[in-house]
């Protein structure tokens, strides 16, 4: 018998409430929170607000909102209950033999003849013949020895015994052969087309004029290492991923810069909608000119600082 729950309250509208509420305090954004835990923004969404139908039962949805419940630091009252039927002892099996003497004997059947006891008593016709039986196992064992011979024989060695007169047919030059194949594969040529990256890691001095907007240039040297002690730091508390990148989303176009402490530098150009991940170490020095439209996540936690006369920022990461 499987487990059965009697639990048939279904996902209500306070608990949505709940759940939005709870992860707006923690100041979660939506989207970070639905790819920690593994569910789409549409289930989110479903779960937050009754709006749509993303699951594939009522369950399943009240069993995920539990879940994101937990995670937030809120336990759920458990009303559902398990039963959980006794597993059966396995009946103890009796012999065979012990069956066959337990049988009542049957009056009425016939004698058993000795003949019969020689039929049932009498081995294999094929091992009546002992010749037979020790052919048959030296081939086995021969067979199984020239097999193993065969596989520890290199292919060269192979050959050789295969086709002796092959051998005084080869020039000289064929016995570096086996080590041609050893050598790496050739290189692409040089003329072979390059994929450039949307962030590229590059230093002001070597960005062409017409690779990127003037703005972008702009950003790229006011990304400067000498601005990271005078610019406003942040530290994300209770981080929810690895300090390792940043999440950035673009609410208008925007350009900036972000230096980490490898001073690896990475130049965005975004569009309204666009967003981006920034791989590094951390800290993780940004500037840009437009504040109001970049949203940025560090550690799974949305940055929250007011920078005041600061045009930098500095990402430092605590332990996850």
């Amino acid at each position: 018998m499987s487990i059965q729950s009697t639990n048939t309250q279904p996902w209500g509208p306070e608990d949505g409430e709940l759940l939005q509420n709870l992860r707006n305090n923690a100041g979660i954004d939506a989207l970070v929170f639905a790819r920690a835990n593994t569910i789409s923004a549409a289930q989110l969404h479903e779960l937050e607000s009754g709006e749509g139908r993303s699951f594939y039962n009522e369950l399943i949805k009240r069993n995920t909102g539990i879940k994101l419940l937990k995670k937030l630091g809120h336990e759920y009252p458990a009303t559902a209950e398990q039963v959980i039927p006794p597993v059966p002892e396995a009946l103890p099996t009796v012999p065979a033999l012990e069956i066959e003497a337990l049988a009542p004997a049957d009056s009425s059947a016939s004698p058993v003849s000795s003949s019969d006891v020689y039929k049932k008593s009498s081995p294999h016709p094929f091992l009546k013949h002992p010749l037979l039986v020790t052919g048959g196992l030296l081939l086995m064992v021969l067979g199984g020895f020239l097999g193993v011979q065969h596989q520890d024989t290199p292919p060269t060695e192979i050959q050789r015994h295969a086709a002796p007169h092959l051998e005084n047919a080869q020039p000289r030059g064929s016995a570096s052969a086996p080590q041609a194949a050893e050598t790496p594969p050739a290189l692409m040529p040089a003329s072979a087309p390059e994929v450039v990256p949307k962030t590229a890691n590059i230093s002001p001095a070597a960005l062409p004029a017409n690779s990127a907007p003037d703005r972008v240039q702009l950003a790229s040297i006011a990304c400067d290492d000498k601005h990271r002690k005078n610019s406003t730091s942040h530290t994300p508390s209770n981080p929810l991923k690895p300090g390792s990148y940043i999440y950035i989303e673009a609410k208008a176009d925007s350009a900036l810069c972000v230096l980490d402490s490898d001073n690896k530098l990475s130049l965005l150009n975004l569009k309204a909608g666009m967003n981006q991940t920034v791989n590094g170490l951390a800290p993780f020095l940004v500037h840009t000119s437009n504040w109001q439209g970049l949203q940025i996540f560090f550690q799974g936690r949305l940055v929250r600082t007011e920078l005041g006369d600061s045009a930098h920022l500095l990402l430092q990461s605590l332990p996850f």
